[in-house]
């Protein structure tokens, strides 16, 4: 099984973007999980260990066999962020982020998979920019890969703009032109949507 990395393309780059202090609680993360609980622990330590938090964090076991439920009641009793709902049923991945997405009471929204783990200054880099660019509708970046034993794969998708390697603003027109010349180019698990509430 392999880990989605998520890396940020503005690293290292001293006054690049601007600071975005983490009292402030704009952003809701979202998870769904069936059987991932092997995954689980290094997925919400690295959420919760991030500079920039959120204001919630919605989980959603999907009537997981493998234990799932147990371990994620235990992080919900010890951060309160964390806001669980445990199904009765299995219902799908795709059904559960439509609830989680209704449930969301942050001005961006990010979804992620339970084997995804976020690198270090990931929401504090994205939501800086999303701060710098208040017309912008979603900040993604590229990801990597994990392999069972920690090893880095590589990146998940090569960058389809080689010429870009720092935060780069494009507009919607240009984000148009893309598409139709590369086709979908963001990466899901690392795209952050502006919910306009």
């Amino acid at each position: 099984m392999r880990i989605a990395h998520l890396e940020s393309r503005v690293a290292d780059q001293p006054g690049l973007i601007p600071s975005m202090k983490s009292e402030e609680p704009t952003l809701t993360i979202a998870i769904s999980n069936y059987n991932h609980g092997r995954f689980l622990p290094a997925m919400l330590d690295s959420i919760l260990a991030q500079s920039y938090q959120p204001l919630e964090l919605l989980l959603v076991d999907d009537a997981s066999t493998d234990g799932s439920a147990e371990m994620l009641r235990g992080y919900a009793e010890r951060h309160p962020v964390i806001k669980l709902t445990l199904n009765p049923h299995n219902r799908g991945v795709v059904a559960n982020y439509v609830d989680l997405l209704h449930l969301a009471r942050g001005r961006y929204f990010l979804g992620i998979a339970a084997d995804d783990v976020l690198l270090p200054g990931f929401l504090e880099k994205s939501m800086a920019i999303l701060r710098a660019h208040p017309s912008a509708g979603l900040c993604s970046c590229l990801s990597r890969l994990i392999g069972k034993e920690g090893e880095d794969l590589g990146l998940f998708f090569p960058n389809p703009f080689p010429a870009i390697r720092h935060a780069h603003y494009l507009d919607p027109q240009e984000v148009s032109r893309r598409f139709l010349k590369r086709g979908p180019w963001i990466e899901g698990n690392t795209a952050i949507y502006r919910t306009g509430r």
